[in-house]
């Protein structure tokens, strides 16, 4: 299945080819089930930017495609961040001893 998403702002030139695929792939999925999905969408405050936020009847999950370094301070500001705004945080990685995991509480 082939989906041309509108990329709402320009990817940085440090974003990995990877980082990318899966913020495609998590939105072509949204799609797919009915779901409306934003890449790289800010908070209407400016004061967060989700990788790609899912939003439907139940609410918005922001989700977080983190393949960088981070430290766990970091994920828990970020993630009650997004929760102030009625977003559900979602982190995902490929490293399972990444600092978010169990820490991306809101």
């Amino acid at each position: 299945m082939a989906a041309h998403l509108p990329v709402r702002t320009k990817p940085t030139a440090d974003e990995s080819d990877k980082h990318k695929a899966l913020k495609e792939r998590i939105a072509r999925a949204a799609h797919r089930h009915g779901l409306s999905a934003q890449i790289e969408a800010r908070s209407t405050d400016g004061k967060i930017r989700n990788d790609v936020l899912v939003s439907g009847s139940a609410g918005h999950i922001g989700w977080e495609a983190q393949y960088s370094p981070i430290t766990a301070s970091t994920v828990r500001r970020r993630s009650t961040a997004a929760a102030d705004r009625g977003i559900m945080p979602l982190w995902v990685t490929n490293d399972d001893r990444a600092a978010l995991i169990n820490r991306a509480r809101g």
